[in-house]
């Protein structure tokens, strides 16, 4: 990936350098790992590796943007952004997802099967709006 250096992954998950050799020299995993280089060097493989990549460079700067939302010498909406942009990385809080309940007065309801298309319509009865509230 060459995305961090390899001290760097080692470290993080408490691999030693004896530890290492004896890992990189298994023939199963160097099996593998030639396996998955392959799979993400393909040129198919383009937008998952920016995706990927892009993903541990927000994850490696959490702990940073952790200690500048706890900054108070920072203006309060600076830092009210900061966390929503967090929020919108851990999806918490997406607008996306909100359910729009309309307030017309009716609906229609389109379906197509093959070459004919029919239109239901119908009007909202005042209970069921209630209920949705």
């Amino acid at each position: 990936m060459n995305i961090q250096p390899l001290k760097s992954i080692l470290g993080n998950h408490g691999v030693s350098d004896s530890q290492w050799q004896s890992i990189k020299n298994n023939i199963t995993f160097s099996s593998m790992l030639a396996q998955a280089v392959i799979e993400w060097n393909a040129a198919v493989n383009g937008s998952q590796r920016v995706e990927v990549k892009a993903a541990t460079i927000v994850e490696s700067l959490l702990p940073r943007y952790y200690a500048e939302l706890e900054n108070t010498s920072h203006p309060l909406n600076h830092r009210t952004e900061l966390f929503k942009l967090i929020a919108r990385f851990a999806k918490i809080g997406n607008d996306d997802e909100k359910v729009a309940v309309g307030s017309g007065s009716g609906f229609n309801l389109n379906i197509s099967i093959g070459q004919q298309p029919m239109v239901i319509q119908g009007r909202v009865i005042d209970t069921a709006v209630e209920q949705l509230a």
